[in-house]
């Protein structure tokens, strides 16, 4: 995102949202100025902050307006086709899937949603989602059956009280099954750190709908 302006605490409006890709991991990277996704003159363009997830053919764009007491809303678009503007479709609710620019979007999770992060866990064949509430000062969790929910009610992992001015929890790319890392910055100390959350057992149960095997323990590999 392009930064227009800081306000308070949670608080900042964007000249727009970008994408750019690397074919060389990482090493150099190509901005593409037709993929730019512009905000609006009210500063309430609802994919200002974007997370991404490759799923069965799509990417998943899960969206918040600038800031951090937004709505989120979701997008998706044929993997290839991620840089065409024109052949995005957004989730409408009733209405399902429709093009259009975005403002048609319906809420999947009301705000305050700050700084989101979500992945598709294979091994629970669910969805998880981590955000920031503001309000409450902590970084929460929801578990979903499909992208578009229904969702679980969000549960704390982390808080004010035990972490002073934390945000940006952000699912690690590597986190599948129970077990789930995350990283989680501290304003305080301006630092980072690598967390890790064991999701419950009998909500992940309830919102698939059915039972998966019974954790045996970390099943993630340790990570380097």
């Amino acid at each position: 995102m392009s930064v227009k302006h800081f306000g308070p605490a949670g608080k900042w409006t964007t000249n727009y949202s970008g994408i750019a890709y690397s074919d060389d991991n990482g090493q150099t990277w190509i901005d593409v100025p037709r993929a730019r996704r512009h905000n609006t003159p009210s500063f309430d363009d609802p994919f200002q902050m974007v997370s991404y997830v490759r799923h069965d053919g799509y990417v998943y764009v899960f969206g918040t307006p600038n800031g951090r007491f937004g709505d989120a809303r979701l997008a998706r678009v044929p993997a290839n086709g991620l840089l065409d503007r024109a052949a995005y479709e957004y989730w409408t609710g009733v209405t399902g899937w429709q093009p259009g620019n975005g403002r048609n979007a319906t809420p999947i999770i009301p705000g305050p949603v700050g700084e989101l992060s979500v992945q598709y866990n294979g091994a629970l064949h669910a969805w998880t989602m981590m955000y920031l509430d503001e309000s409450a000062g902590a970084i929460t969790m929801r578990v979903g059956a499909t992208p578009t929910g229904p969702w679980s009610p969000e549960f704390v992992i982390a808080s004010a009280p035990h972490y002073p001015t934390l945000y940006g929890g952000y699912i690690h790319p590597a986190s599948d099954g129970f077990d789930i890392y995350f990283t989680m910055s501290q304003f305080q100390n301006y630092n980072v750190s690598l967390m890790r959350v064991r999701l419950p057992f009998n909500l992940v149960a309830t919102v698939i709908n059915q039972i998966p095997p019974e954790p045996p323990g970390s099943i993630i590999p340790d990570l380097p």
